[in-house]
């Protein structure tokens, strides 16, 4: 009796929490936020932070600000960061014509992330990749589509005087967001200043190249290098319960962005100010529910790392980039589920909170209706926070407009953001958390996924798909069709690798740790291969679930993704995270 009266409390409770806070509301805070120049190491980063805990706190939410370092602790999973501040940056176009390109703090992206002061006056080389230095380059200003940090050191071995990037696809008048994230180990290469424009004025500036043309660019950056970089995490915690779940959102970027990722931040906000304002905290008595507002992956991992074990963390939803306007941005919601092997009603429960949250229509003669909103359902893919808690064999989802055309870009602005949407996902990742579903329904979601992935599988993957889904149902007591004639992807007499730490490498940890020659057959795998960094989160997260051998592990891992895995492309990851001390072998 007593279990059914919470319940029903719980179902009226959830009613209230809509229209507990306004879209006018969300918007006013989204824009006040996006002012910081909230990049990993800066100044700003911590300032967004307090500026998040003070909002929660002034209405009536404890709050609390958790400082980690960004430094060599993180490793196996992470790299150190250098502390940055930038105060101000200009680039002018001198000849063949005189144009004011760009400065700061005016256009945020304007200036890669991370990069080191100076001063400069020189000829523009355009370089179309920068994959290894280049001796024209020498006294020059390199200008290139070809952005990542292997390409600023090129440039620097180069002899460059300056680093201009610009990049091939989105928004072609936009000034992309580029970033360096520099470890203590790479203050040796940071020598020239980099700054990014358009891809509008990279391509006239490349035109009076090939016509002969002397292209003069001139600029300055005003930064310095603040040693270790802190990591602020706000953490906000509702309910009593053992069960805990997460809600998380990045707040970095740079100024004046906001999809990626104030909506992700406002979103939750909302989410938590709603159980606030309807008192829906007194009665969690069963769950708790953590807010997390963190700098990317290195807040979750530093947070993640003292927790795990300690906890019984159930489950996170990660609301990242929740609030394009679709029809501008170009954008679907994608509902990013946890890898096959973490099944969980989490997820069937949010699948259903989001589809009551979009605005729906009526079809032409159906009594049910449905979502007004582009709406996919996506395997697991590595690309946020949810990484980490995948990773720690915890089921994690991620919320997530994609692709955006004005993603890490000058033009991510106000104009493409509707407040509405982003508080209306914020609230469903709540009811998700305190609703119930019926055994029923939830093994309707199973075999709804189990289809869908059957369906969108290369013909080669399906019967590792249908293997996979087979082995899970059987160990957790799930009923998916046909599996009683479906043999399993494990090979019984295969010699298992063994998961000496739980968690993943990130490429930066990589570039630090691995010998040079495997760190580039890595790089290039991932070149012609972007899945490799999905396959990444998934070898750790497999190996927790089951120890299993080289074999199994690709079999296990083309069912999860739907995708015949190169053995040549395996055996490149399991090697490199050997190298990280991940992995090891009998």
């Amino acid at each position: 009796m007593r279990e059914t009266k919470t319940l029903t409390l719980l179902v009226l409770t959830m009613e209230t929490l809509e229209g507990q806070i306004s879209p006018g509301e969300i918007s006013s805070l989204a824009s006040y936020l996006s002012s910081y120049h909230r990049v990993q190491g800066s100044p700003g980063i911590v300032e967004v932070a307090e500026a998040i805990s003070d909002y929660l706190n002034d209405n009536g939410i404890d709050s609390v600000i958790l400082k980690y370092q960004h430094d060599k602790s993180l490793y196996p999973f992470e790299s150190d960061l250098l502390g940055w501040s930038i105060k101000s940056a200009n680039l002018k176009l001198i000849s063949p014509h005189r144009l004011q390109i760009s400065s700061f703090p005016f256009i945020p992206t304007s200036v890669v992330a991370h990069s080191p002061p100076g001063s400069f006056s020189g000829e523009v080389l355009h370089i179309p990749r920068l994959k290894e230095a280049i001796r024209e380059a020498e006294g020059k200003v390199v200008l290139s589509p070809h952005f990542s940090f292997e390409s600023y050191i090129n440039a620097v071995k180069s002899g460059a005087i300056a680093a201009i990037f610009y990049r091939r696809t989105g928004s072609s008048t936009a000034f992309p967001y580029y970033s360096l994230f520099p470890s203590q180990d790479d203050i040796p290469y940071l020598k020239i200043p980099a700054f990014t424009v358009p891809r509008e004025l990279a391509q006239i500036i490349e035109g009076w190249i090939e016509r002969g043309k002397k292209v003069v660019l001139e600029g300055y950056i005003e930064a310095t290098y603040t040693g270790t970089a802190s990591i602020p995490v706000v953490e906000a915690i509702f309910g009593s319960g053992e069960e805990e779940y997460h809600i998380t959102a990045h707040m970095c970027h740079p100024g004046m962005t906001v999809n990626d990722n104030i909506s992700g931040v406002v979103g939750s906000v909302a989410g938590a100010v709603s159980i606030k304002r309807s008192n829906l905290e007194e009665k969690l008595i069963d769950k708790k529910i953590v807010f997390l507002w963190i700098p990317e992956f290195s807040g979750t991992i530093a947070y993640l790392r003292t927790a795990v074990g300690k906890r019984k963390i159930r489950g996170a939803i990660n609301l990242d980039m929740i609030g394009e306007i679709e029809d501008i941005s170009g954008s679907s919601l994608n509902f990013v589920r946890p890898p096959v092997h973490m099944l969980s009603d989490l997820e069937a429960k949010l699948l259903r909170e989001i589809l009551r949250a979009l605005p729906r229509e009526r079809t032409f003669s159906s009594p049910i209706e449905y979502p007004a909103r582009k709406l996919w359902i996506v395997n697991y893919e590595s690309g946020s926070d949810h990484d980490v808690y995948v990773s720690l064999g915890i089921p994690a989802m991620m919320l997530n407009f994609w692709p955006d055309r004005f993603y890490h870009s000058s033009e991510d602005t106000m104009d493409k953001f509707d407040p509405k949407t982003a508080m209306s996902i914020g609230i469903a990742a709540v009811r998700s958390i305190i609703s119930q579903l019926s055994e029923r329904e939830v093994r309707g979601y199973y075999n709804m996924v189990y289809g869908i992935d059957l369906l969108k599988a290369e013909p080669e993957a399906a019967s590792y798909v249908e293997s996979l889904y087979c082995d899970v149902g059987r160990e957790r007591g799930i009923y998916f069709e046909g599996c009683g004639k479906i043999e399993s992807t494990l090979i019984e007499e295969e010699k298992t690798i063994k998961l000496r730490a739980k968690g993943y490498p990130s490429f930066r940890a990589y570039r630090h740790r691995l010998d040079r020659e495997l760190y580039e057959k890595l790089l290039e795998i991932q070149e012609e291969h972007p899945w490799i960094r999905t396959v990444n989160v998934l070898i750790p997260s497999i190996l927790g679930w089951k120890e299993v051998g080289e074999e199994s592990l690709r079999r296990i891992v083309t069912g999860e993704t739907g995708h015949t895995i190169p053995n040549e492309a395996m055996r490149i990851l399991t090697e490199a995270q050997r190298q990280m001390g991940i992995l090891s072998w009998p």
